[in-house]
């Protein structure tokens, strides 16, 4: 196994340095293979981390931002057209305490469709994050987000809730 984990870690090294167009293409066919359910228009930037990939679902028109990592122990979505910039963190697991090395604690992560999360910002275990929602640059969701709200800050807290959109 962990020769296998080696070799995907120097194919998607090796992946990270190829930018525009390409790029994109060839690491979304990278992460297919190993075993990331992702739309045909979804998007992975460079230097982006993904642990566990064949837990990860990114749906169509969604994208992950440069150097951002996803850690997906269990289940982990990422809805349609929803964007995570930069350097953000998604971590669907931590360790248990006190006894840090006796293994982690696993709880879904579900990021809902239309959502924007800013840059350097975390997503914690047990997070949902409703439709229509925005994260602010460099707030801590450690709680779920209900839809069509703005939350920001460490922790995220709501700030705004928005009106839905009507058909």
């Amino acid at each position: 196994m962990k020769l296998v984990t080696n070799f995907y870690q120097i194919i998607a090294g090796f992946l990270d340095s190829i930018g525009g167009d390409l790029g994109f293409h060839l690491r979304n066919r990278f992460y297919r293979v190993a075993g990331v359910k992702i739309a045909k228009n979804a998007k992975i930037d460079r230097f982006v981390l993904i642990n566990q990939p064949y837990n990860l679902t990114l749906e169509e028109g969604s994208g992950i931002g440069r150097g951002g990592v996803v850690s997906a122990m269990d289940k982990l979505r990422i809805g349609k057209n929803t964007l995570i910039a930069p350097y953000c963190c998604i971590y669907d697991h931590d360790h248990k305490f006190p006894d840090m090395l006796s293994g982690y604690v696993v709880e879904k992560v579900d990021i809902g469709n239309n959502v924007w999360i800013g840059a350097h910002s975390s997503i914690l275990k047990g997070v949902k994050i409703g439709d229509n929602s925005v994260i602010g640059a460099g707030s801590v969701v450690t709680k779920s987000i209900p839809p069509n709200c703005i939350a920001a800050g460490v922790p995220a807290k709501i700030i705004k809730r928005l009106k839905s959109a009507k058909k």
